[in-house]
């Protein structure tokens, strides 16, 4: 069974190896609501906010706060040199990213690997002297945060959680945090390049693009969605909460000469990361003619009863479509055959429609 992103990919006629969007990965790879809509209009669209300075100083924190407390707690106690690389190998990864998943430093100021794969869009590549200046910013930051292991007045080993309790209060620590954050914020002034401008509304930061040219726009889109290695330095993945976009998408095999129906294609990963946030979902009767909602049979709806909740609210329960991935992989000692996959598949479904009664 494909990814479901993968899926979506095959939904709206995306190159693979191309345009390479949206992404995909094993991971957590979408980490904002998104919303595709199909359209017959030969002009490509694209909304997208971004998250606000608290989410992101607390990512930011959570961060610093891990890659301190490994750091002060967990290094070894001899010279063994296979230890000390574990020990600094942990601490980076703990420094790169958060313990959601969710917030990936690498995206933003490049891998610090000397090799990376080649990008077919030289656009998108990282130059030299952006390589050097993140890894002076990021070293720098890394500097600073251990210097703090010196002042902290702590006796005794504490649980990580009230390690974070404590670090987050120490003015040093925060007057850190508010400058990773300086640093982090100037990573948007990239869509500035490609005469993108950022607003303003309501205390929500997002920007609007609209082109004729596909091209531009899936370099665009996968600024603002991408993951693909050869791209990272020059991704705002991390920092965008919803995407919203239209445009002449549509299945390789839909015949040319036949419109496509206004679907709107949700990825249903988005939503479950976070219970309850459809925000940017369109439930509008007279746009959309389906909803196609994609679920992964590892994880079917956990903590997306909300959007179900609204579908029904709107009364839209009729235009929706579920389809699942990764069938193969459902499991249980009460598994004999596919109908028992299929009923145990139909149950979880049915018991999350059931909550939004």
């Amino acid at each position: 069974m494909e990814e479901k992103t993968t899926l979506l990919r095959q939904l709206i006629g995306t190159d693979l190896k191309m345009e390479r969007f949206p992404a995909v990965s094993s991971g957590k790879t979408t980490v904002a609501s998104t919303e595709i809509i199909l359209s017959n209009e030969n002009e490509y669209k694209i909304v997208a906010t971004f998250l606000n300075r608290e989410v992101i100083e607390t990512y930011l924190s959570d961060c610093l706060a891990r890659a301190l407390y490994v750091y002060r707690f967990a290094k070894p106690n001899d010279n063994d040199n296979s230890k000390i690389k574990k020990w600094n190998q942990k601490i980076d990864r703990c420094f790169g990213m958060d313990s959601t998943e969710k917030f990936k430093l690498n995206l933003l100021f490049g891998s610090m690997k000397k090799k990376a794969e080649h990008n077919n869009d030289e656009n998108l590549c990282t130059t030299t002297e952006m390589k050097r200046y993140n890894r002076e910013i990021l070293g720098q930051i890394k500097s600073q945060l251990f210097e703090l292991n010196s002042k902290l007045n702590l006796e005794e080993e504490i649980i990580e959680e009230k390690f974070q309790d404590l670090i987050e209060v120490n003015n040093d620590f925060s007057e850190l945090v508010s400058r990773f954050y300086s640093e982090v914020l100037k990573k948007r002034n990239i869509l500035s390049e490609f005469g993108v401008e950022l607003f303003e509304r309501d205390g929500i930061t997002y920007c609007q693009y609209k082109s004729y040219d596909r091209e531009e726009f899936i370099r665009i889109a996968k600024i603002l969605t991408g993951n693909h290695s050869s791209y990272h330095g020059r991704c705002l993945t991390p920092l965008v909460s919803s995407i919203r976009m239209s445009g002449n998408f549509r299945p390789y095999w839909w015949k040319k000469n036949v419109n496509v129906p206004k679907i709107v294609l949700v990825d249903g990963l988005g939503l479950s990361h976070e219970t309850g946030n459809t925000d940017s979902i369109s439930i509008n009767d007279s746009m959309v003619d389906k909803f196609v909602y994609v679920s992964n049979a590892n994880d079917l709806f956990v903590g997306e009863e909300e959007y179900f909740k609204k579908i029904r609210t709107y009364g839209l329960t009729s235009k929706l479509h579920v389809a699942i991935t990764h069938f193969e992989d459902v499991s249980g000692e009460d598994i004999v055959d596919d109908d028992d996959k299929m009923f145990k598949v139909q149950s979880s479904l049915e018991q999350a429609l059931k909550k939004c009664q």
